[in-house]
């Protein structure tokens, strides 16, 4: 048995973690458009939610005409 067959129980933990924190992308985009028209900049945007600059100009520029 080599250590690449060993049951790692750490490894199920935290992706059961994972698994409940996932966000939606309609509540994402929502979040979005929310901070964006409370005047938050776009990078601080991305920053909070852990995505890019380029996925909050296109939610902007899909929500916003």
């Amino acid at each position: 048995m080599s250590i690449y067959d060993k049951n790692n129980d750490t490894d199920k933990k935290i992706s059961k973690e994972e698994d409940n924190t996932t966000v939606s992308s309609d509540d994402k985009n929502a979040n979005i458009i929310k901070l964006y028209k409370e005047g938050m900049s776009k990078e601080d945007i991305a920053k909070k939610l852990n995505c890019s600059i380029t996925e909050i100009d296109i939610v902007i520029d899909l929500e916003l005409e």
